[in-house]
């Protein structure tokens, strides 16, 4: 086998890793977004400042029903309004059903793949592989030429 031939198959299986590892650290970044966790903890007293919550979402319940433990939210900003409302009111602290709560966030940034990389076998490879095929046209053709002339 030739070495532009080896050549070729090594910088087209390089390509192949490169593209299929960009896309796979791209999903997983896209999955593995920063996650957000609701901890509810009871006030004995009545607190200064409040809010009245009535109608909570699930997150916000499950973090009432369950004191002192951290309830996941994935995408918090869909499936949540406790943000905007602590926000709105300037204050973590709620009344529900005669009760009051505080609520604590807790945002998770989990750690992203690096898609530069890949991107980077991807082009490198892709030039190799442009010139490498270039070569071939060219030695090629000048092969061709030799004929021509020899005959």
């Amino acid at each position: 086998m030739k070495k532009t031939t080896i050549l070729l198959i090594f910088f087209t299986i390089i390509l192949v890793l490169s593209v299929v590892g960009s896309i796979f650290a791209a999903t997983v970044n896209f999955w593995n977004q920063q996650t957000t966790w609701l901890i509810a903890t009871n006030l004995e007293q009545k607190p200064e400042t409040y809010f009245l919550l009535e109608s909570p979402d699930k997150y916000v319940i499950q973090a009432i029903d369950s004191p002192d433990t951290p309830v996941k939210i994935v995408r918090f900003l869909d499936n949540t309004d406790i943000f905007e409302l602590m926000s709105l009111h300037n204050t973590t602290k709620v009344e529900y059903n005669g009760s009051y709560y505080q609520f604590i966030v807790q945002l998770v940034d989990y750690y992203m793949l690096p898609v530069e990389p890949f991107l980077i076998g991807v082009f490198v490879s892709s030039a190799a592989i442009v010139i490498i095929e270039y070569s071939k046209s060219a030695e090629k053709k000048r092969e061709t030429e030799k004929k021509t002339q020899s005959t």
